[in-house]
């Protein structure tokens, strides 16, 4: 039998994450989106997402077709934790969040984010960056959470810089697309930002009343 519980934020608007604790493991449910942890079947959607067109030299192959042997060995290699996003109902798979190189020492962990393009242009998949975000700020004494991007792809954050997460660092002209070099941008969001600001984001995706 699955167990519920809620964890309620102390936030204004009172956004509710439920973790589900049963034989599926932890299930975070956003008002739109949901995160769930991989299972094997999930395998084959992960790899051909990764390699599609759009994201193939923005994540972590940067153009390479890896065997699906060595796509799974890499899958979990230096993960903290991982979940694939669901769409709202009917849940469907739509993305990948994953935390990795964690540095529990120092308090820093990187998140990357795999959205399916079906739904690059949505809103929804945001909440459920945000839902991980959060358990990772609940569950470790994380003090900044960093994200890794090209220059290329560094428009997905232009709306938040400043204001959610600070540019830490720069290669200048790092990374070789499409006959020319791109600068390798490092932002981070600190616990104190989240607290400050990013929660309120999240908050914002609950339906009234």
């Amino acid at each position: 039998m699955e167990q519920a519980f809620n964890h309620q934020p102390a936030t204004e608007r009172g956004h509710a994450v439920q973790l589900d604790n049963g034989h599926r493991g932890v299930i975070l449910e956003g008002t739109y989106a949901r995160l769930r942890p991989l299972a094997q079947n999930d395998y084959a959607y992960l790899y051909e997402l990764s390699l599609s067109a759009e994201n193939n030299a923005r994540w972590r192959y940067r153009g390479a077709t890896p065997s699906p042997e060595r796509f799974v060995a890499d899958l979990w290699s230096g993960v903290q934790a991982q979940f694939i996003i669901e769409t709202p109902e009917p849940r469907k798979r739509a993305g990948l969040v994953v935390a990795y190189n964690a540095d529990l020492a120092d308090g820093t962990v990187y998140l990357g984010a795999l959205i399916d393009n079906e739904h690059h242009c949505k809103v929804w998949p945001m909440e459920g960056v945000l839902l991980f975000v959060d358990y990772l700020f609940q569950n470790w004494a994380f003090r900044k959470v960093y994200a890794e991007t090209t220059e290329f792809s560094a428009a997905h954050f232009s709306s938040g810089v400043g204001k959610f997460f600070e540019e830490e660092g720069r290669f200048r002209q790092h990374q070789y697309f499409k006959g020319r070099y791109w600068d390798y941008i490092i932002y981070a969001l600190t616990r104190q930002l989240w607290e400050e600001s990013g929660r309120k984001v999240l908050n914002k995706f609950s339906k009234p009343g």
